[in-house]
């Protein structure tokens, strides 16, 4: 399936006050996607329901209500066509590496204990991709009840909100909002968003079991990855800060989630799915959990410098991540700072065959 040109300027953006529009466009859009897809004509039918059901089901979030909302809760209807999505276009020759840490990560959860899961960000694909492997290897949903970090733009749109609205979000600003000339948005109202982001991040995770994902980058890196927003260290001092239980870091890599969905962005960036998806190939690699209490020892010589802190947490959180990737992918983010950390881990390179 090849893409369209994501310059495409008959296709529109589909924001909050369009629904309409886009329940028409999806008439023809959803048919047509099936169509480049390549899927059987018996598989269709079911695909084109779903995902009207998934973007009907969305049209009631788009509410002030639900947008001033510290997080969103996922909704079965969405959560059903995510999963036929990530079916459709996640290729069954796609791999997953170190399962077995994944295990022990919800072994973890199942004690009570809380895991924060961080990840680069390519491709809007990135989540599908993970979700994806991890639900075929184990046979079940098990990620329904996991939760993210999202931008809070999501909700502006419909589209990607019949995908993403399958997930439970908590919904921050970051400042390239503020760019984008969004209503109603400035630095006062972003602050004040992302203070409910947190305080519901907190609420989620005090009882313990549950698992949320972030990308530190803070946004996508175009062929390899970038600098973190050091701001975002915060998210896993408040999950350790909530529970009494130890939270634990873990690591993933998502390798060639662009030849699912490319990365480049353009004035279609919220209709991305349906101009730039295709079925591909795509891999994950999950790295040993690591206990955020040997992250803060790792850092503490820099808690007493304004600002440091934050930053070489985040560091050490991409780094984590990097050494999972192919060496060319890792833009700034030097493993070797970590070394004294994974010094007894198994957090060596298992990209054979992977990526």
């Amino acid at each position: 399936m090849k893409p369209n040109d994501s310059k495409d300027s008959t296709v529109p953006s589909f924001g909050i006050g369009e629904t309409a529009a886009v329940i028409e466009y999806l008439r023809t859009a959803l048919p047509e996607f099936c169509r480049q897809a390549g899927m059987k004509a018996t598989d269709r039918a079911a695909f084109v329901s779903t995902g009207m059901a998934s973007a009907q089901a969305c049209i009631p979030l788009m509410t002030q209500d639900n947008l001033e909302a510290g997080m969103t809760q996922a909704v079965p209807a969405v959560r059903d066509f995510w999963n036929l999505a990530g079916d459709t276009l996640v290729n069954q020759e796609s791999r997953v590496v170190g399962m077995d840490n994944m295990k022990l990560a919800l072994e973890h959860m199942g004690r009570g204990g809380n895991v924060l899961m961080v990840q680069n960000h390519r491709s809007g694909a990135d989540t599908m991709v993970f979700e994806t492997l991890v639900r075929r290897a184990l046979g079940r949903d098990v990620c329904k009840d996991w939760a993210y970090m999202s931008g809070h733009a999501v909700n502006l749109y419909l589209i990607p909100l019949m995908f993403c609205g399958g997930m439970n979000r908590f919904q921050i600003f970051s400042a390239k909002y503020l760019s984008a000339g969004l209503n109603g948005v400035d630095e006062v109202a972003m602050n004040a968003q992302n203070q409910r982001a947190m305080m519901s991040l907190r609420r989620h995770v005090k009882g313990g079991g549950r698992l949320v994902g972030f990308y530190p980058e803070g946004g996508r890196g175009d062929g390899c990855m970038k600098l973190g927003e050091p701001k975002t260290s915060c998210i896993p001092k408040i999950m350790a800060s909530a529970s009494k239980a130890e939270l634990l870091v873990l690591p993933t890599y998502v390798c060639d989630a662009s030849n699912i969905l490319n990365p480049v962005r353009g004035i279609n960036e919220y209709n991305e799915i349906f101009v730039n998806s295709r079925p591909g190939t795509a891999s994950l690699v999950i790295g040993e959990p690591v206990p955020w209490g040997d992250i803060c020892v790792l850092n503490c010589e820099h808690e007493t410098v304004r600002g440091a802190w934050n930053v070489h947490v985040n560091n050490t959180l991409l780094a984590l991540v990097a050494r999972l990737g192919p060496p060319e992918e890792r833009g700034p983010h030097d493993p070797s700072i970590v070394e004294e950390l994974c010094g007894s881990m198994k957090l060596e390179r298992r990209m054979e065959g992977a990526a």
